[in-house]
């Protein structure tokens, strides 16, 4: 599969670079793959690749076009439903569920409405009859599908109305339109990437002709940092204040105690009382500054 492949793309290449080397230009890639039988997926893949090295110049082309749906494609080969009804119903009538059966319960249901409404036949009784004044009929709904199917133009109109029953679609496609490019040659060579041993030895290397490297690939993309998301900008400013609030408040509460405990030790040092001072640095230390625990060994007897 792989081998086939390479062969399909291989001629695909013959086939663009033979076109251009006697035509001017390829106008429609999709037209161009349709006449020489090769898929378009195939085409685009090897017009990229010539590009790429500027063997052709090639610019994109949007085209429209109507495709049938597999419904459509069922009335442009069998006639639209209202023209089978017509036919299936006799110059002298047809009971309504006798017709239903011979048509079918679908094409029953879509072709006797529309039948009604072009005026070709009559439902009375239930009892199904053609109209007086039409003898004949003309499927033009089966001939617009088969223009569209050949690619022939058709009204605005006639669009519009086969869309709306859901006949047809409009499908954009992609293609490509080709010149000859700088780099233009009938055939291409293959470019070596690397110099081996082999091409030494063999002097092979003399008439190599060596791919570019591509220098700035190999450059690293700078990346891009520092960067917060909003919310996260809001939860690190919330917690930098919230730390920084609360290391405030602890540094006052050091600051006032601080203060409050040199004032006590002045004032009863200086009434020259020991055992009040004792007294006070114990409790400050035990409710205040230091835990329990460590209290009970400083302080135990």
């Amino acid at each position: 599969m792989a081998a086939e492949g390479s062969d399909l793309k291989a001629r695909a290449e013959r086939e663009i670079l033979g076109f251009l080397q006697t035509h001017e230009e390829i106008a429609d890639s999709h037209q161009f793959a349709s006449d020489v039988g090769i898929d378009h997926a195939e085409i685009e893949s090897v017009i990229k690749s010539l590009s790429a090295f500027q063997f052709v110049d090639s610019k994109d082309i949007k085209k429209d076009r109507l495709l049938l749906t597999e419904e459509g494609k069922t009335y442009a080969a069998n006639g639209s439903p209202e023209f089978q009804v017509f036919m299936a119903v006799p110059s002298d009538g047809i009971s309504r569920p006798e017709l239903e059966k011979k048509v079918g319960a679908q094409i029953f249901k879509i072709g006797s409405s529309q039948a009604i409404k072009s005026n070709w036949v009559m439902i009375k009784n239930n009892w199904v009859s053609r109209k007086p004044e039409t003898d004949h009929a003309k499927d033009d709904v089966k001939d617009l599908l088969k223009k569209i199917e050949d690619g022939q133009v058709v009204d605005d109109k006639d669009v519009t109305m086969l869309k709306k029953r859901k006949l047809i679609v409009l499908q954009t496609s992609k293609g490509y339109s080709l010149r000859k490019g700088p780099n233009f040659a009938p055939e291409r060579k293959k470019f070596a990437t690397d110099l081996t041993r082999e091409h030494i030895v063999s002097g092979e290397w003399k008439y190599l002709e060596f791919k570019d490297y591509n220098l700035d690939a190999a450059q690293e993309q700078p990346i891009q940092s520092g960067y917060l998301h909003p919310l996260l900008k809001a939860w690190c400013a919330r917690k930098f204040w919230r730390y920084f609030f609360r290391w405030v408040s602890r540094r006052c509460q050091q600051i006032i105690l601080s203060r409050a405990v040199f004032g006590i030790l002045t004032h009863y040092f200086n009434h020259n009382n020991t055992l009040r001072v004792i007294h006070m640095i114990h409790f400050f230390l035990k409710f205040l500054l230091l835990p329990g625990n460590y209290l009970k060994i400083m302080f135990r007897k």
